[in-house]
């Protein structure tokens, strides 16, 4: 559901071209007009909502809250969106993309 949410939120809005615009080049974007840093913070709070939304579900599910629960998946996750056809550089990767290689990655570990 979110993801479905936040790629709709990325493609058809204005704050989507934002981000975009600031992932390919920060300072073309910063030059025509976006405020780069208002766009950036609303990002990292996203990102941290729905860190917190996994962080509950996951206690949910297991009955229990460990520091170190997702230590050492930092790469996986990596190597799955990279599997995806996103780029490391920044300003290239699409959300259909992205899941098609968290599935291909699920398949082949």
């Amino acid at each position: 559901g979110a993801v479905v949410i936040y790629g709709a939120v990325l493609r058809f809005t204005p704050f989507g071209r934002y981000v975009y615009a600031i992932g390919g080049n920060e300072e073309a974007a910063r030059l025509s007009g976006i405020a780069a840093g208002r766009v950036k913070i609303a990002t990292y709070a996203v990102s941290g909502l729905l860190a917190g939304v996994a962080a509950v579900l996951y206690v949910a599910q297991y009955r229990q809250g460990k520091p170190d629960a997702g230590a050492g998946l930092e790469l996986d996750a990596i190597a799955a969106v990279v599997i995806g056809g996103t780029s490391l550089m920044g300003g290239r990767g699409s959300l259909i993309g992205t899941f098609c290689g968290v599935l291909i990655f699920g398949l082949l570990s």
